[in-house]
């Protein structure tokens, strides 16, 4: 270290005077900008197009999205509809063994009662070999 920093430490730096800050200038007032040039009427400018893409692209794209969709909505549909059939499926069979429980309860009963008339009109089941046959007789 030179003999110099080592005075200017033990001295201590005294702050610098503060500067006055110069007013600001005033801004210039803005300028009218000049209305755009009108187009002709009778000039057409071209369609926007994309570089690289041709007319029939840009009509063609939208197509081939609007069918697409028109393919979701009818899966959709169709998913909608095979999942209301398998719910009429589901209640069909759920009807279908109801109604074998109905008719098996009702042969039960049936069966009852008929034994139970045969026994009170005492009836007796006939064997297969008392049953003839009439012979018929040729005018």
């Amino acid at each position: 270290m030179s003999a110099r920093h080592g005075r200017s430490r033990q001295m201590g730096a005294a702050p610098a005077p503060a500067r006055p800050r110069p007013a600001p200038r005033p801004r210039p007032a803005p300028r009218p900008r000049p209305a755009p040039a009108r187009r002709p009427a009778t000039a057409r400018h071209p369609a926007p197009t994309h570089p690289g893409l041709s007319r029939a692209a840009l009509i063609a794209i939208p197509v081939v999205t609007l069918l697409l969709l028109g393919l979701v909505w009818i899966n959709v549909a169709k998913l909608g509809l095979t999942a209301e059939t398998g719910a009429v499926v589901e209640r069909s069979r759920a009807v279908e063994a109801q109604t074998l429980r109905l008719e098996a309860r009702l042969e039960r009963r049936d069966s009852a009662v008929v034994d139970r008339a045969r026994v009170e009109l005492g009836m007796a089941p006939s064997s297969g070999e008392s049953v003839t046959y009439l012979q018929a007789q040729r005018p």
